[in-house]
């Protein structure tokens, strides 16, 4: 059964995460992305702007990719789950980029891009420290709009929601 987290102070929260190794939850509250050590109910704010939504982990537990729309559109950015240093925007699509979830190995973060001109595409940023601003990959190619990727555990795999059928449906494909 379900167990409430009695050190968490009950609220209405978002888009909730848990860590890799299963100390830490982060939310979406009040448009901010915040991280609750379970343990002791410790809270920290990752984010400042009040546009901040649907931050993931990466596998180490040390990154937190999420959208934002502190720069006017909904982008994808990355910050140190610490805190420390200032978060880095991933993307300048325009439109409105969701973030999805990381691959397994850390080197690739999966967003679906919603567009007025296009079809909702799934698309990879490789996530190397080198690059500023990742050159992002088209997964799905097709006119009905693909979104939510998630990858495999060993990462050759990717599942994703399309309406390529004419409603919503669950593919899986080789990465």
């Amino acid at each position: 059964g379900a167990e409430t987290i009695t050190s968490i102070p009950a609220g209405n929260y978002d888009d909730p995460r848990l860590s890799p190794d299963g100390s830490r939850v982060l939310v979406t509250r009040d448009g901010d992305i915040w991280i609750y050590d379970i343990a002791s109910g410790r809270s920290s704010l990752l984010t400042r702007d009040g546009t901040s939504l649907m931050g993931v982990w990466d596998p180490s537990g040390s990154r937190v990719a999420y959208s934002s729309a502190k720069s006017g559109n909904l982008e994808a950015w990355v910050k140190p789950s610490d805190g420390s240093g200032e978060p880095r925007q991933l993307t300048h699509l325009g439109g409105q980029v969701h973030v999805d979830t990381w691959s397994p190995d850390g080197r690739t973060l999966t967003i679906h891009h919603h567009s007025p001109e296009a079809p909702t595409r799934i698309l990879m940023l490789p996530m190397d420290e080198a690059q500023t601003e990742p050159t992002p990959q088209v997964f799905n190619v097709g006119e009905s709009g693909a979104e939510s990727a998630d990858f495999s555990r060993d990462g050759r795999y990717v599942a994703y929601l399309s309406a390529e059928t004419g409603r919503r449906e669950i593919y899986i494909r080789p990465y």
